[in-house]
């Protein structure tokens, strides 16, 4: 009776288990961006805009594209936009960071996750575009265009830019903290009453396979680039 009590037990946890969802995009709900309630991962990223003047966001979503438009009633200056909440990630092994850098001279690669260094906004702060004389000066918690945190023999969570023809688009990741940004980094844009600003589109989504999610990404965007 013990031993059928125990199997029964077991492939419960097992259908528990099938029963979540792998592969995930991200999505719109309640002004957050969160996963399907069923997926195996979680995600939750609440926006902060940073600017002078009166700034509201909006969103559109198409074919997974997730893009963030910026309003302005009366004259107003947009300095960023700012996506941070938590994440959770399947798997037993230390998360670590796929990141890519700011330009050539700044190292892409695999690293360790450190905890982010703040600034007076509470946001992380970057190295590789801010003077930068080195390329120790980049930080081994964020990456440009797009990252990737992931767990070896787990799960992995992927934000990327599809375009860059407004601002800079970044990214960084503490072990349950993450941050998605347009701008600030000083990359100031006018915009006049009622004048709307359409941000560079991202694709967020989660899978087991780490270079599939990049595949992915890559492919995305081709698509939208029409390529």
């Amino acid at each position: 009776m013990i031993w059928l009590l125990l199997a029964c037990n077991q492939g419960t946890e097992k259908e528990q288990e099938q029963t979540c969802s792998v592969e995930n995009y991200a999505l719109l709900e309640n002004e957050a961006i969160v996963l399907p309630q069923d997926a195996c991962q979680t995600l939750s990223l609440r926006s902060q805009i940073l600017g002078e003047g009166t700034l509201s966001l909006r969103w559109e979503q198409h074919n997974h594209q997730l893009q963030p438009i910026i309003s302005a009633s009366g004259d107003a200056t947009f300095q960023g936009l700012v996506l941070n909440g938590s994440y959770t990630l399947r798997g037993e092994n230390e998360i670590r960071l796929w990141k890519q850098g700011y330009q050539s001279w700044w190292w892409s690669g695999v690293t360790d996750l450190v905890e982010p260094e703040l600034d007076e906004y509470g946001i992380p702060l970057t190295g590789g575009d801010d003077h930068g004389t080195s390329a120790t000066e980049e930080k081994p918690y964020s990456s440009w265009w797009n990252g990737l945190v992931g767990k070896e023999a787990g799960d992995s969570l992927l934000f990327g830019a599809l375009s860059s023809t407004r601002t800079r688009v970044w990214s960084a990741f503490s072990d349950h903290q993450a941050w998605l940004v347009w701008g600030h980094r000083g990359d100031e844009i006018a915009l006049a009453d009622g004048e709307e600003l359409h941000l560079d589109p991202v694709w967020i989504k989660t899978h087991t396979d780490p270079f599939d999610l990049h595949v992915e990404y890559a492919q995305a965007a081709a698509a939208y680039h029409q390529l």
